[in-house]
């Protein structure tokens, strides 16, 4: 678990260096006041505060959040009218328009999540993605009869020809460290 939080702080700061060169460099749009980058018209201190606050929040959390900006910036189909491929989208940020690459900027997402998330919106509007194999056993479990057939197996051959097995395969036995059989009749008799 150490291993996945410490990784997870190293894509933060790699999200948070690639934003903090972006504002930078600059956009290169002129979607800005008086046709200037759209990018300069924020402190960076602005941005940033919004950007961590979206890498505070769950997978989940921040999907919703860029599944209702998607739902409030897309033009509306008109009825009548030819449907596009695909709704154009635009994107504000405090009331002011921003182009594409600042608005992935100041939520830390790339641009395929974006897209991904543009297509869930068009099939299910707003709500929570769900992964393909939800509520679905892995082809690789076995059935609860096929282990408790084995468990039953190694029971009776242990019995049978005095194994000692460890205790980890028998939860009945944990207290001990291995565990021994009585000899079967059989082999008794010899």
């Amino acid at each position: 678990m150490a291993e996945r939080d410490q990784a997870d702080v190293v894509d933060c700061e790699e999200i948070i260096a690639k934003v903090k060169t972006f504002l930078q460099d600059g956009c290169g749009c002129s979607q800005g006041t008086k046709g200037g980058q759209c990018s300069q018209q924020f402190q960076e201190t602005t941005v940033l505060s919004n950007l961590y606050n979206c890498l505070e929040l769950s997978h989940g959390e921040l999907d919703l959040v860029i599944l209702a900006n998607i739902q409030a910036f897309t033009s509306v189909d008109i009825i009548g009218e030819k449907r596009k491929r695909s709704a154009r989208s635009s994107f504000h940020y405090h009331n002011h328009p921003i182009c594409k690459e600042m608005f992935l900027n100041l939520h830390g997402i790339s641009y395929s999540r974006f897209r991904r998330l543009k297509e869930h919106y068009e099939e299910h509007r707003i709500a929570l993605r769900v992964h393909g194999n939800h509520k679905r056993t892995p082809h690789n479990a076995l059935p609860l009869a096929v282990a408790e057939d084995v468990k039953n197996f190694l029971n009776n051959y242990a019995e049978e020809n005095a194994v000692l097995l460890p205790a980890v395969l028998l939860p009945e036995f944990r207290d001990l460290k291995t565990t021994t059989f009585a000899c079967s009749r059989r082999w008794r008799q010899r």
